[in-house]
This record gives C-alpha cells, sequence and structure tokens, in this order.
C-alpha cells in the first residue's frame, strides 16, 4: 500500500493522518512478515495514556462486538482489526468473540441489517496497527507479540486461544 493510499484509508476511516502519524510523517508500510503468521502470542494493547491497565475476556468481546462504545473515562473507543483473512484475526476472533471467520461475516451483516454499530475499522498489518494505536489515544487493537513496540501498551494477551490478562 503506497503512502498516499495509506492516507486515504486513514482519513477515510475518521482518523486523520495528522493525529496518527504526526504531521510531516510518512508511512512505509512493510510486507506481511512471517512472524505475523507464526506467533504464539497475540497481544492486545492500548495507547500508554489510557488508564486502562487490563481487560478480561468478557470487556474484549463487548468492544470488540461493538457493544461498549466508550472507556471508562468517557471517550470513545476506537478497536481496530487486522485482515479478515489473516491467521491472527481469526485466531482473535475464536478467543475473543468464541466465532470462525464465517460466523464472524454473518454476525456483522447481522448487525448492519439491525442497525447496530459497525464493526471495528480494519488496519492492513500488525505494523500499521501499533503505529495507529501509539498515536491516537482511544485507540486499542492486537497484533503478535513480535511487533507489538514499547510506544504502546499490552491489557491482555491471548495464548492457546485463551485471552490471559
Amino acid at each position: 500500500m503506497a503512502n498516499r493510499e495509506t492516507e486515504r484509508w486513514l482519513v477515510s476511516g475518521g482518523v486523520t493522518r495528522r493525529r496518527c502519524l504526526g504531521m510531516g510523517a510518512s508511512v512505509a508500510l512493510l510486507g506481511v512478515s512471517p512472524a505475523w503468521a507464526t506467533s504464539d502470542e497475540i497481544l492486545v494493547f492500548v495507547h500508554p495514556s489510557n488508564v486502562v491497565r487490563d481487560l478480561e475476556a468478557s470487556e474484549l468481546e463487548q468492544i470488540f462486538a461493538s457493544q461498549r462504545l466508550h472507556w471508562a473515562s468517557g471517550r470513545r473507543i476506537l478497536p481496530f482489526n487486522l485482515p479478515p483473512h489473516s491467521v491472527d484475526r481469526e485466531r482473535f476472533d475464536r478467543a475473543v468473540l468464541g466465532l470462525a471467520p464465517d460466523e464472524v461475516a454473518r454476525f456483522w451483516i447481522d448487525r448492519r441489517i439491525r442497525g447496530g454499530s459497525p464493526p471495528p475499522r480494519q488496519v492492513p498489518t500488525p505494523e500499521l496497527a501499533v503505529r495507529v494505536v501509539a498515536s491516537v489515544p482511544e485507540a486499542i487493537a492486537y497484533a503478535p507479540a513480535s511487533f507489538v513496540s514499547e510506544d504502546v501498551r499490552a491489557v491482555a494477551r491471548i495464548v492457546d486461544g485463551r485471552v490471559r490478562s
């Protein structure tokens, strides 16, 4: 994805380039790393300024099913998902939502038909998920542990298909 495409994605998703990446910053997206497909642990993380210290499985389910929309501070929660057919997205959806990929798709179609809240925004790579959360205080996302930097703070982890605080 070129820088111009990334800017359009960020703006069309309701998050401005300036807010996510800082003024004058550019995005250089890397290709999918082999670690993305083979990492054993997935970390769920938030911006370091977020007062949340850990999240239980039920809280993550509410956030990523768009049922819980605000942090305790009153600020809107901005959850970000990896692409639907990525190995880590499938592992996350099974552990947090308890749904297989085809069930997740039906869930969001049903929500759309019934006028429910929209699904979390999507980021194309784990690297971008970390960068967005590091730049947006209301954001929450997940990625394989090998991609997570010190710019974000882990609030839960998924190991062997189970959420752990």
